[in-house]
């Protein structure tokens, strides 16, 4: 990516990363290294079908979803909760959270938490674990 600040993002200016196991993609746009974010972290986040996403717990930071294609639960806290296409979603600081696609497409969401890329190190640290892939094979 270029070393120049960016405020509008396509899907191959910055890595597409796969997890390991082929079900999960995920694109961090808004960073402070992408375009000087301090506040927020965002990116696109892909699941595919039929696949219960891995869970975690962000304990300063509220998150939200755009839910823009799809169907599924959110697991919140052990709670399930229908989520599709359309949905925005919040999600409370220190709450165990998941998300699994129940339908037959690719659940694709916009998500962004309030805190800056640095002050977010198991993020940073798990994603890390995960090899880049080439754009063209996004699952848009």
């Amino acid at each position: 990516m270029s070393e120049e600040k960016r405020y509008v993002f396509k899907i191959t200016d910055v890595p597409l990363l796969e997890d390991p196991t082929k079900t999960m993609q995920d694109s961090v746009m808004i960073t402070d290294e992408t375009c000087g974010s301090t506040q927020y972290t965002a990116g696109l986040f892909w699941l595919a079908p039929h696949v219960a996403g891995h869970g975690d717990k962000h304990p300063d930071q509220d998150e939200v979803y755009y839910i823009i294609n799809g169907s599924g639960i959110l697991h919140l806290e052990g709670e399930p909760i229908a989520l599709e296409a359309g949905d925005v979603v919040f999600v409370p600081k220190n709450q165990y959270h998941s998300v699994e696609n129940t339908g037959d497409d690719v659940l694709k969401l916009f998500w962004a938490i309030g805190e800056g890329w640095a002050n977010l190190p198991e993020i940073r640290d798990e994603l890390g674990t995960w090899p880049e892939i080439d754009t063209k094979d996004v699952w848009l």
